[in-house]
């Protein structure tokens, strides 16, 4: 572009398709891009953009920053299924893991196993990616760990269990860890039922 300013010509959506569809030959033809000045409008008012930008600004998890996202279980069939999809299209593969949790003592009190449960969800929670998903059903922890392989998996339950036995909730739960790979064409358990 010239160190002058050009002047920028308006014009509507069915002129712009009309008037771009002829004068693109020119322009591949000539190889002068400079020679059309486009300005694309939306054709909402000020106010519709404003109720769009509020209603994404809504949308968008103030948490971003902490560990991975929780579900609930309708969201996550949701996104489980969303990622077969994903996987089928992309060629990727999704990891998930079902992780149930049982307190030691067989006579805990249910107000202290609903405790143990949280801050499990909470450890578990700060271990995983941003882009990693979880739903609790009782004291089972379903995750979904996209872009993940199998060898990355056995980290990822290895990272778990270091912020179980730094946070002082290692002693006092059972877990047991099912894997399943979801790849484009084929879904498989990896291993069953392995104790953390």
């Amino acid at each position: 572009m010239s160190g002058k300013e050009k002047e920028l010509t308006v014009i509507d959506f069915e002129e712009f398709v009309n008037e771009f569809g002829r004068e693109s030959g020119e322009m591949d033809r000539s190889g002068d891009m400079d020679a059309y000045n486009i300005v694309f409008f939306d054709f909402c008012g000020k106010a519709e953009v404003q109720d769009l930008i509020e209603f994404n600004g809504a949308l968008i998890d103030e948490r971003l920053d902490d560990g991975a996202q929780w579900l609930s279980e309708e969201e996550f069939v949701t996104v489980f299924n969303y990622m077969l999809r994903f996987n089928k299209t992309y060629k990727s593969r999704t990891c998930e893991l079902r992780i149930s949790v049982t307190p030691v003592m067989d006579d805990a009190y249910q107000q202290e196993s609903e405790r143990i449960l949280t801050e499990f969800g909470t450890i578990l929670r700060n271990s995983l990616r941003r882009s990693d998903i979880i739903m609790q059903k009782e004291n089972d922890f379903y995750l979904l760990l996209p872009d993940l392989s199998e060898q990355n998996k056995i980290s990822v339950l290895g990272r778990i269990r270091r912020n179980l036995i730094k946070e002082g909730l290692y002693s006092i739960v059972k877990m047991r860890a099912d894997a399943m790979m979801i790849e484009p064409d084929r879904m498989y358990e990896t291993w069953y039922r392995v104790a953390i």
